[in-house]
């Protein structure tokens, strides 16, 4: 697969003034593993969302949507290195695995004028 970031998304209907949104959504790590440190523990994600918009009279809106992130779990083997991007010989290494997930929400109010 290409590197980068793709996604799907799929709206329905309960009643013409209640659509109803999912979608998924994978994005590549830009952080290849020979460089995942401490501080960037990047990997793989992909992105579960839904979404509920109620058309609200007097042209409102209200959107009110969720999505979970999924990651890999990286490992990390973490070395210094100097500017040349070479490892310093007798310094410590850090090594370690990584559980990431994260929820998000979202809530929006518009007008249509």
């Amino acid at each position: 697969m290409a590197s980068g970031w793709w996604g799907e998304g799929a709206p329905s209907t309960i009643k013409s003034a209640y659509p109803i949104k999912a979608g998924y959504a994978f994005d590549e790590s830009p952080v290849g593993s020979k460089y995942l440190t401490a501080r960037v523990p990047s990997s793989d994600r992909h992105w579960l969302t839904l979404g509920f918009q109620w058309l609200a009279p007097r042209n409102y809106t209200l959107d009110l949507a969720a999505g979970y992130l999924i990651m890999d779990d990286p490992k990390i083997s973490e070395l210094e290195r100097d500017v040349d991007d070479n490892p310093i010989r007798n310094q410590a290494i850090l090594k370690g695995e990584y559980a990431i997930d994260a929820w998000g929400i979202g809530v929006q109010v518009s007008k249509a004028f």
